[in-house]
């Protein structure tokens, strides 16, 4: 890449691609959200698209079992399968993926529920980094 214009060109045609895929999926997504509106336990949800396109749903629940009968009915409409779960303590929430990674819900805990709680179960260290470059002064 020599100049800003193709750079500029490189980057517009990257955007529709994305673009593309969004619109790929929008038929999906809709499925999936108008399922996820009938519970009394969704909260929102956006399109995630900083790697690849994906619908997040969020769910506010007293416990990550509630979001079982949810979760079944996305399976069954769009033909998929939650496969993934892992937790978040960043975000403060359960994340699970389908099996293509086009949909990832949350399932974010009430505070006050006496059925979910997050603990503390270790601690990890990280290493602090400094760049030290030959001529420079600390």
């Amino acid at each position: 890449m020599n100049t800003i214009e193709q750079a500029i060109e490189q980057n517009t045609r990257w955007l529709n691609k994305k673009i593309e895929k969004q619109r790929e999926l929008q038929p999906t997504f809709e499925k999936a959200l108008d399922i996820a509106k009938t519970s009394p336990m969704f909260k929102r949800f956006m399109i995630l698209d900083w790697l690849d396109c994906q619908l997040m749903l969020e769910f506010e629940v007293q416990s990550f079992y509630q979001a079982t009968s949810i979760l079944i009915q996305i399976e069954s409409a769009l033909n998929t399968e939650f496969v993934e779960t892992s937790d978040s303590h960043d975000l403060g929430c359960r994340l699970i993926y389908n099996k293509d990674k086009t949909i990832r819900v949350d399932l974010r805990p009430i505070e006050s529920s006496p059925l979910c709680r997050q603990e503390i179960i270790g601690y990890k260290q990280k290493p602090v980094y400094k760049f030290i470059c030959e001529g420079e002064t600390s």
